[in-house]
């Protein structure tokens, strides 16, 4: 009785050596997942931010240059010069709904 009480706490031994291991290494895997999930979602905010500057840079942009078209043309042909901002401002806003739209499909 005496070698298969020993066994069997041989056996018990082992097997908390194992689950010590398995816990050990599935703690150290969480920890990398952890550390990857927050550098994403800093890596996703930062280029979020960023896209949010450049969209205000760039409407700041076409704004001026608007600004500068109907300055150029008022004197001439002002109806036209203001036609041709609302045409170029519309079919901006018509390329963002399709870019919008084939990238959130």
């Amino acid at each position: 009785m005496s070698v298969l009480s020993s066994g069997a706490a041989i056996l018990v031994e082992v097997m908390e050596r194992l689950g010590a291991a398995a816990a050990g290494y599935f703690a150290a895997r969480l920890l990398h997942l952890r550390a990857a999930v927050r550098a994403e979602v800093r890596r996703a905010a930062m280029a979020t931010a960023l896209a949010i500057v450049a969209a205000l840079l760039v409407f700041a942009a076409v704004e001026f240059a608007a600004a500068a078209i109907l300055i150029a043309a008022w004197n001439t042909h002002p109806v036209l010069a203001a036609a041709s901002i609302a045409a170029g401002f519309l079919l901006l806003a018509i390329v963002a709904v399709v870019a919008v739209r084939r990238y959130t499909r």
